[in-house]
C-alpha cells in the first residue's frame, strides 16, 4: 500500500525530501547567559530515526561568551537533544537518555533550518526560534511535559509502592493511570496529529500512538490516511512503516525472530539453541521501576518452572544487574540467563522484535513459535499453568541446555 501511494503522489514526495540536504550545513545556537549556573561546555545528541537509527550525530561545543555554537549536515528531522553531560558520561552512569526532568538536558526538534535556543534559567526552560516546525514541537512537548509530570512524579512512584504489597490499591490505582495514558495517547496526541496534518511533528506523536497501542493498528491506520501524502512518505516516517512489518514477524503464531547474544560470562546463547523447552523472552532495563518490580514475580515463576523444560532470557540494554538473579542456582534445565545489548532500542534484537519500551516480553513454544506476548504477573502465571498442563515433552533432558552447545 505504501508503495501505491507513493507512486500515485512522487511528486509531493519528492518537494519534502527535496529539503533534506545532508551535504548543507545548519548552525544551532544556545543562548545560556540567562542561567544561573552557566555550564562550560555541552553535548548535542540527535539519534535520528528511521531505519535502524542510520543518522545518528554527536557534537560538543565549549561555551563562550553565554554562548554555544553547533554545525549540523542532517538528512532528516527529529527529536534532539542538548546536554551538560556527554555521552561517554550517560554510558558509565547506565543511562540511555539525559534525564530532562533533572534540568541536565533540553529535548528540542532538530530540522534543516538555522535554530537558536534561549535558555531562561535552566536547560529544562527554553525557548527555540527559527526553523519551520518549533512551533508545532513547542505544543507536542507542552503536552508531553504535562503527562509525563503526572506519570513519573506521582503514579510510577505510587505504584512502584503499592505493586510491592501487592493490594488492591494498587489495581484501582493502574486502573487510574491506564484511563490517563490512554487519554494522552489515543486523545491528546490523536488530536495533535488531525490538527497538524502537514506538519512532520505529527510523526513524532503517530509514532508514539503506534508503539503505545502494540498491535492495534487502527487508530495508526486512520491517522495515516488523514496525514498529506508528502509527510506520511517523509524519510521521518520509514521507521513507522518498519513497525509494521516488525508485527507481523512478532505476531502470535509466527516463528520467533533468531538472535545471538552474550550472558554474564560472555558466553554466547542462540535463541534456536533453547528449542524443545518453552522460553520467556524479557526485554527490560535496571532504570525502569516497573521491570524491577516484575522480577519479583518472574523470580517466583522461575522457581516454579525450573525444573521443568522452561528457560527465561533477559535482555538488559543496560549493564547493571540485580545481585540475586545473578545468584540463582542453574540446577537441572532450568535457567534464567542475563543477556545484554547495550545498544539500547537501535540494536539488532530490538529492531527485529520492534521493542521500544520496557517491560516487553514473548512467550516461545518448544517448536519456536511465538504462543503469547506482554503477559505479566498473574497472567503469564496462568498462562504458564495451561501450557505446562498441555505439553508433556518426551524427556525432561536436553542437549540444548549444555553451555558448550551455546557457543558460536
Amino acid at each position: 500500500m505504501k508503495n501505491i501511494i507513493a507512486s500515485i503522489l512522487m511528486l509531493c514526495v519528492t518537494a519534502v525530501t527535496a529539503q533534506h540536504n545532508a551535504n548543507e550545513w545548519y548552525t544551532i545556537e544556545v543562548d545560556v547567559k540567562s542561567m544561573s549556573t552557566k555550564p562550560r561546555m555541552l553535548y548535542l545528541w540527535y539519534d535520528g530515526i528511521g531505519r535502524g537509527g542510520d543518522h545518528a550525530f554527536y557534537d560538543s561545543a565549549v561555551v563562550v561568551h553565554g554562548k554555544v555554537q553547533f554545525k549540523v549536515a542532517i538528512a532528516m528531522s527529529g527529536e534532539a537533544y542538548i546536554t551538560q553531560i556527554s555521552k561517554a558520561a550517560l554510558r558509565a552512569a547506565n543511562r540511555h537518555l539525559p534525564d530532562i526532568t533533572k534540568g541536565d538536558a533540553l529535548k528540542f526538534y532538530l530540522e534543516p533550518a538555522a535554530l537558536t535556543i534561549y535558555c531562561v534559567d535552566s536547560l529544562s526552560n527554553y525557548v527555540v526560534t527559527g526553523g519551520r516546525y518549533s512551533k508545532h514541537y513547542g505544543h507536542l512537548k507542552k503536552a508531553e511535559d504535562e503527562f509525563l509530570q503526572r506519570r513519573d512524579y506521582y503514579y510510577y512512584p505510587e505504584l512502584e509502592r503499592l505493586y510491592k504489597e501487592d493490594s488492591i490499591a494498587f489495581k484501582r490505582l493502574l486502573l487510574d493511570y491506564k484511563m490517563v495514558e490512554a487519554d494522552y495517547y489515543n486523545v491528546t496526541l490523536r488530536n495533535f496529529v488531525l490538527s497538524h496534518l502537514n506538519s512532520v511533528v505529527s510523526l513524532v506523536a503517530l509514532r508514539a500512538i503506534q508503539y503505545k497501542n502494540g498491535d492495534d493498528l487502527r487508530l495508526s491506520d486512520t491517522l495515516l490516511k488523514s496525514l498529506n501524502a508528502s509527510v506520511a512518505q517523509a524519510p521521518e516516517a520509514d521507521d513507522i512503516w518498519l513497525y509494521r512489518e516488525t508485527l507481523g514477524r512478532t505476531a502470535i503464531g509466527a516463528m520467533a525472530p533468531i538472535f545471538n547474544l552474550p550472558d554474564d560470562t560472555d558466553a554466547m546463547h542462540a535463541l534456536e539453541s533453547y528449542r524443545g523447552s518453552y522460553v520467556l523472552l524479557e526485554f527490560w532495563s535496571s532504570d525502569c521501576g516497573v521491570c524491577l518490580a516484575e522480577h519479583r514475580k518472574l523470580k517466583n515463576i522461575h522457581d516454579q518452572y525450573r525444573h521443568r523444560n522452561f528457560a527465561i532470557l533477559g535482555v538488559s540494554f543496560d549493564t547493571l544487574r540485580e545481585p540475586w538473579l545473578a545468584a540463582i542456582h542453574q540446577d537441572g534445565i532450568g535457567k534464567w540467563a542475563q543477556l545484554s545489548d547495550l545498544k539500547g532500542f537501535n540494536s539488532r534484537i530490538a529492531m527485529l522484535y520492534g521493542v521500544r519500551n520496557v517491560p516487553q516480553n514473548y512467550l516461545i513454544d518448544p517448536s519456536g513459535h511465538i504462543v503469547a506476548k506482554n503477559l505479566w504477573g498473574d497472567e503469564l502465571a496462568t498462562k504458564l499453568k495451561e501450557v505446562f498442563r498441555s505439553w508433556q515433552p518426551e524427556t525432561q533432558t536436553t542437549p540444548f541446555f549444555d553451555k558448550a552447545s551455546r557457543r558460536n
